[in-house]
C-alpha cells in the first residue's frame, strides 16, 4: 500500500466498499471490504486519569486502580490486584525509578498493593531517599525493580 492508497482510504466513508490487495507468496488476491466505523470507547483509561488523585509522586507515576473496567482493557495479568503505570511524570528527581507505562505494580517491600490509594500510603510511611523493592508485572512477567523513594 503506497500513500496515496491512505489518502484514497481516509477519503471514505463507512458503508463503502474498497478493494484490498494482499499478496501471499507469488501470488495476488484482491478482495472486497466494506468499511466500518469503530464505536468509541466510552469508558477510555485516558478518560480515568485524574493527574491529583491518580499522581504517585514518589515514583513519578500517574497510576490506574487496576479494577473490573482497568482489567478489560489490558492484557491479562498474573495477579489479580494493583496499580498500573499509565504515564511517567516530568520529574527529574525520578527519572531513575525503572517504571514504564505499562507495568504494572504488585507491591511494595513485600506489601500487597490493591489501589493507587494503598500505593501512595505505602510510599508515604517510608522516608525520604528510602531504597524500596518493587514487585512489578512487565509483559506477563513478573519482576523485582529497585528503587528510591523521593
Amino acid at each position: 500500500m503506497c500513500s496515496s492508497d491512505l489518502f484514497t482510504l481516509y477519503t471514505k466513508t463507512p458503508g463503502d466498499v474498497v478493494t484490498v490487495g494482499v499478496r501471499r507468496a507469488a501470488r495476488r488476491e484482491t478482495f472486497q471490504v466494506r468499511l466500518i466505523e469503530m464505536a468509541p470507547d466510552d469508558a477510555s483509561l485516558s478518560e480515568r486519569i485524574d493527574p491529583e488523585t491518580n499522581r504517585v509522586p514518589q515514583l513519578g507515576i500517574l497510576g490506574l486502580t487496576l479494577d473490573d473496567t482497568t482489567r478489560d482493557r489490558l492484557p491479562p495479568t498474573r495477579v489479580p490486584t494493583g496499580v498500573v503505570v499509565a504515564a511517567r511524570t516530568a520529574d527529574p528527581r525520578t527519572s531513575s525509578v525503572p517504571l514504564v507505562m505499562g507495568d504494572v505494580i504488585h507491591a511494595v517491600n513485600g506489601t500487597a498493593v490493591h489501589s493507587v490509594v494503598g500505593l501512595q500510603t505505602v510510599l508515604d510511611s517510608l522516608g525520604p531517599d528510602e531504597p524500596v523493592v518493587l514487585q512489578v508485572e512487565r509483559g506477563g512477567v513478573l519482576r523485582y525493580l529497585s528503587a528510591t523513594v523521593r
